[in-house]
């Protein structure tokens, strides 16, 4: 998910600039369903994700991964999360997003969820 929020830079006269859109933007644009991975299990782990933020940011606007003082907020507030797994997971799901989201810069960057299919060509074994 943080990698379809991207937006890539490129370069214009040997200056980078970003897109136009994010990559979500593009795949929207074109009518292109995005890259994703269908959930047999879970999906209330992704919702409760989204509905908290995804991530937080400090002063300087930088992503950070939900707090677990977040987490413990909204499990209280819903009674959506209750064992510490979930917590675990989504705080884990929250760091992942953040590293989509950086990787997703590079014009040349692979979403994550075709990068297995990549493997050979990222990881060249001689």
């Amino acid at each position: 998910m943080g990698w379809l929020t991207a937006t890539p830079e490129h370069k214009v006269d040997d200056k980078a600039e970003p897109w136009p859109f994010t990559r979500g933007g593009f795949y929207e644009a074109k009518g292109i369903d995005p890259p994703s991975v269908d959930l047999d299990a879970g999906q209330y782990l992704l919702s409760a994700m989204i509905e908290m933020g995804a991530v937080e940011r400090d002063g300087m606007g930088n992503m950070l991964p939900l707090r677990w003082e977040t987490l413990w907020a909204y499990a209280q507030a819903t009674g959506d999360l209750a064992e510490p797994w979930e917590f675990r997971a989504i705080r884990t799901m929250s760091e992942a997003f953040i590293n989509g989201a950086h990787s997703g810069i590079h014009p040349a960057s692979i979403p994550p969820v075709e990068r297995e299919e990549y493997a050979d060509l990222l990881h060249d074994e001689d």
